[in-house]
């Protein structure tokens, strides 16, 4: 436990990762995954003009996705989930000026909210 994140009276969330061998094994493929993501959009994407906007999603999308698989409490793998969808709609519609890009980006955030409901 790293400390208290927030607290309200009785009720308090602690901040909390987990370092057990399941969940760093998880660590190792997750950042392995977005690493190797990252090499290759560095060449794919060196002359467009939201090179910058993109790989700032692309390290939130990384960070949130180190929170899901690193969180102990629900609390976390919630936030880690919800950025890493969030971005997930962001990096399918980074190429705003292509309707297929749009219309796929919206299919994915429904998709990922119908999930979340249930």
């Amino acid at each position: 436990m790293l400390g208290v994140w927030l607290s309200s009276g009785r009720y308090q969330v602690n901040l909390n990762f987990i370092t057990d061998p399941p969940a760093l094994a998880l660590l190792a493929v997750t950042t392995l995954g977005c690493l190797l993501v990252t090499r290759f959009a560095v060449n794919y994407m060196h002359r467009e003009t939201g090179f910058h906007r993109f790989f700032m999603i692309l390290s939130l999308f990384t960070a949130a996705m180190v929170v899901l698989v690193m969180s102990g409490n629900a609390v976390l793998t919630f936030i880690g989930w919800e950025v890493a969808g969030f971005c997930s709609y962001l990096l399918i519609s980074f190429f705003q000026d292509r309707p297929a890009a749009a219309s796929n980006a919206t299919r994915v955030f429904i998709t990922n909210r119908a999930g979340d409901a249930g």
